[in-house]
């Protein structure tokens, strides 16, 4: 690779641990200070990320045609300065509506440097060993993750949660000059001139290749999404204190830098699509180990487990579709995916925050979760062809 493909890549990686680790990653770590100060419920409170989830399944479909049309670099600066003023806004909000409208201004923004671009950029430009370099890239999510969760969960310790959200906000704004300066104005010129659009939206959903796909990446990351905003208050229900739950929530984003890592370079060898099955049957082994409410260092493996299995499922996603549908189509099924991610989600966090609330346990919620999981699997057993053109599903 070029110097300017490496340069590409590390930018990728510091936009997408940034815009994943100040929204999803951390978010775990505000519900409870949240919920003391509004005198609110975790369901209640829970329904934020679920409202960041929505409007990322929202604008999925909206965004990725432009990200096909290689609008890169304004869409990114444009994302990560939108970003950094919700979260500064809501460092100042009076109220729970006040903070839903924030969340939802952040979820319309954040794929714009979360993996939906990202992965797009990245399967477009590297062709040679593209799993390694989505394996790479894909490295920032986990990374932003455990940082921004463990200095999340320090900073309210030690300043509250207005001056740590005040502090993400800052992160962010400080990717405007950086990304402005380091994406080329015109990408295009970095990406094979092969490379040519072929399917359309409706297509695409009527496509076998994709649906299967699409299922089993909605329920399985949708359920991850959800259960990663109740780490927190799940581990101090055990009687942990709160530094040593959000460790818990920093080690399961953390540990995905190995999984994505790992499995990027083993779809570059194996199928993806035997790969994401085998990480998703484990995610649901995780859950489960759960379940049994085991000792502190237990729930450290168990994280641990869980967040290398959920770290790939976005590098071993974008390898699967590449393979299906080749790289020009990135933007647009990433983005329509999101559709199918949305209400597993959105609706996730609320149901297992207020389940929790209602029956004092997350023993339900947990096994509904591990169930999920196995249906995923089985969408990904659907035996679906290999279809790089419209007339290969027709």
């Amino acid at each position: 690779m070029t110097q300017p493909h490496w340069t590409l890549l590390a930018t990728v990686f510091a936009a997408q641990a940034i815009g994943v680790g100040v929204t999803f990653g951390a978010f775990t770590v505000f519900v409870d200070p949240i919920v003391n100060e509004f005198d609110s419920s975790r369901g209640v409170v829970s329904a934020g990320i679920g409202l960041m989830a929505l409007m990322i399944g929202v604008m999925g479909p909206v965004w990725g045609p432009w990200i096909d049309a290689g609008a890169f670099r304004r869409m990114m600066v444009g994302g990560a300065a939108t970003l950094s003023a919700s979260l500064l806004a809501a460092s100042f909000a009076p109220s729970l509506p006040a903070l839903a409208f924030l969340c939802a201004l952040a979820g319309t923004v954040a794929p714009l440097i979360g993996p939906l671009i990202g992965s797009s950029l990245i399967g477009k430009v590297f062709v040679e060993a593209r799993g390694r370099s989505l394996g790479i890239a894909s490295m920032g999510p986990p990374a932003g993750t455990f940082l921004f969760a463990i200095l999340g969960g320090e900073w309210i310790v030690e300043f509250g949660w207005r001056t740590a959200l005040r502090g993400f906000g800052v992160v962010a704004g400080l990717l405007v000059p950086v990304l402005f300066f380091v994406i080329p104005k015109q990408v295009s010129r970095l990406v094979p001139a092969s490379q040519q659009v072929r399917w359309t939206r409706s297509r695409l959903l009527r496509a076998r290749s994709f649906l299967t796909g699409a299922v089993a990446m909605g329920i399985a990351a949708g359920l991850s999404l959800g259960w990663g905003s109740q780490v927190v208050p799940f581990v101090s229900d055990l009687g942990h204190g709160f530094e040593a739950s959000a460790f818990v929530a920093a080690v399961g984003g953390g540990t995905g830098i190995v999984g994505t890592l790992l499995f990027g370079f083993l779809a570059d060898r194996w199928s993806a699509r035997w790969l994401f099955l085998t990480v998703i049957v484990v995610q649901a082994g995780s859950f489960c180990v759960y379940l049994s409410a085991p000792a502190y260092p237990v729930l450290l493996a168990a994280a641990a487990l869980s967040g290398i299995c959920g770290g790939s499922f976005a590098t071993l996603y974008a390898m699967l579709l590449t393979e299906r549908f080749g790289a020009a189509e990135l933007g647009q099924t990433l983005g329509l995916t999101n559709v199918f991610v949305l209400p597993f989600a959105s609706l996730s966090p609320v149901f297992a925050g207020t389940l929790r609330d209602s029956s004092g346990s997350y023993g339900l919620p947990l096994v509904v979760l591990a169930g999920g999981m196995l249906v995923a699997a089985c969408a990904l057993l659907v035996p679906s062809p290999r279809a790089v053109s419209p007339a290969a599903e027709e």
